[in-house]
């Protein structure tokens, strides 16, 4: 299956997620690729009067790998290809304080991993076999990394977050 078909599985389900997901409703737009420039108002594109949060979150397949996990003569498939998913994430906020900015991603980010947690087949069975659980049993399913609310243009604080996982596909 390409990487274009796993990408955009990811891609609708967070969108989807954000409608539904309590805490993800600061997402204003998931893009399947890191674009060079976003507009300002991307960020608070679902936002309603007075709302002082937006997110964005990039897709970002970092790494695929494929093992073979039956042998099937000279027909295709009976393969697992792993891919190593990182969704970067930025949070802007209004507030003018810096530990509410960061509460604010911590509120984000957790409901980011709820969302992961409750569909492990994005796309359904046929394209993402399963994501967030990651590659054996005592390993690591769901890596977040938060940064730090910084203040950018004199107005509003960014925290810059990355939450990555494998998205496993399976070619039986």
């Amino acid at each position: 299956m390409p990487r274009a078909t796993v990408r955009a599985a990811i891609v609708d389900y967070l969108l989807a997620a954000s409608t539904t997901t309590p805490g993800l409703q600061v997402v204003g737009q998931v893009f399947a690729h890191p674009p060079l420039f976003t507009s300002e108002a991307t960020f608070f594109q679902n936002s309603w009067s007075g709302k002082s949060q937006g997110a964005l979150i990039y897709v970002f397949l970092e790494e695929q790998f494929e093992q073979r996990i039956r042998l099937i003569g000279n027909q295709l498939g009976g393969k697992m290809r792993t891919y190593k998913v990182k969704l970067i994430c930025f949070l802007r906020s209004t507030l003018v304080n810096a530990q509410d900015v960061d509460a604010a991603n911590d509120t984000f980010l957790d409901a980011l991993v709820l969302a992961i947690q409750e569909n492990r087949q994005p796309g359904g069975a046929g394209t993402v076999f399963q994501w967030g659980e990651g590659d054996e049993v005592g390993g690591i399913d769901i890596h977040v990394t938060a940064g730090w609310p910084r203040t950018i243009r004199a107005q509003i604080k960014q925290v810059y977050s990355v939450v990555e996982v494998l998205a496993i596909e399976m070619n039986t």
